[in-house]
């Protein structure tokens, strides 16, 4: 067994003397079980958030339990040990940087959980820097391209779905949870109840998605019995479902590009940002709590760049 950097003695002794007086002591397990079904329910985050965390905490207790020979209480990780995992995940599993700063978020969040409710005296995670990583422009497709893309879809609802995710910027797990009185054709807005964060938006209806959902309704969607708005006869789709059938539409299309949900609203936001629409405005539409991650969206195609320097 490795020798072990530990944490403070007052703690030690404090958990010595609980053990000795036959006090259960609750294993870092248990409370990662009470973080992710209490805590993270009671504030309110995404199912995929709290799914999320359990693969990436759920790793690194894996992870100490081999290193240590046995299950590990929370106040016994240290700094070193988390640096050890961050270490393990680049030089066994050659994860990116974007990967391993997810699953370092995930233990700080629950750590930062730990140190407010007592479970231990310091956060280790609170001052580890995350992996600088490096900027990627994001993938968009012209508007072209999503012609091809929808003519290339196996069925109508999948085609409404690209377009709606085109014409609404709306992340696909968004799209999923859609129920049919989400979408007011009278007022022409989108009310997204399941947002990330678990925050309620609201977002304008297209008028050009407006038709196609209305004739989407009209014709496909009458012949299915759910509340979900985007169905098939058996039942809700899956963001799984829509993934797997984009990609084979963008291959059918012939599109010489990774195409993911995700693209599409990429898409969006570059087609509204080439059009003069204000960073401000972008964010809204998207969700997004920091104006900074808009920035991404603030490249400029070879065409723009071309007509810029014919100015002079």
């Amino acid at each position: 067994m490795l020798d072990r950097h530990r944490p403070a003695a007052s703690t030690v002794t404090t958990l010595m003397n609980r053990r000795s007086e036959g006090e259960r002591v609750l294993s870092m397990r248990d409370d990662v079980n009470r973080f992710l079904t209490g805590y993270l329910v009671w504030s309110g985050k995404a199912q995929g958030t709290r799914d999320g965390y359990l693969i990436d905490i759920s790793q690194f207790m894996d992870f100490m339990e081999g290193k240590y020979d046995g299950q590990i209480e929370t106040s016994e990780v240290s700094r070193q040990d988390i640096e050890d995992f961050l270490t393990y995940l680049k030089t066994c599993h050659h994860l990116a940087p974007a990967s391993i700063c997810r699953k370092l978020a995930a233990l700080k969040s629950f750590f930062t959980y730990a140190t407010d409710h007592g479970l231990t005296a310091v956060n280790p995670a609170g001052s580890i820097r995350s992996p600088r990583r490096p900027q990627r422009l994001p993938i968009y497709l012209t508007s072209g391209e999503i012609d091809r893309l929808a003519a290339g879809a196996a069925n109508d609802t999948i085609r409404a779905v690209i377009w709606t995710l085109y014409y609404s910027g709306m992340r696909v797990g968004e799209v999923v949870n859609l129920v049919l009185g989400d979408v007011d054709f009278a007022t022409n807005l989108i009310t997204i109840r399941q947002a990330k964060g678990g925050k309620e938006r609201v977002v304008p209806l297209n008028t050009k998605l407006a038709a196609i959902l209305q004739a989407y309704l009209e014709h496909t969607r009458a012949k299915v019995r759910s509340c979900a708005f985007f169905a098939t006869k058996s039942g809700k789709i899956s963001t799984h479902y829509i993934a797997n059938c984009i990609d084979r539409a963008a291959k059918v299309a012939g599109l010489q590009k990774k195409v993911s949900p995700h693209t599409l609203r990429h898409s969006f936001a570059t087609g509204l940002y080439q059009r003069g629409v204000g960073l401000q405005e972008i964010a809204t539409l998207l969700g997004h709590a920091s104006l900074q991650t808009t920035t991404i969206y603030t490249h400029l195609s070879p065409w723009q760049l071309s007509r810029a320097v014919e100015l002079l």
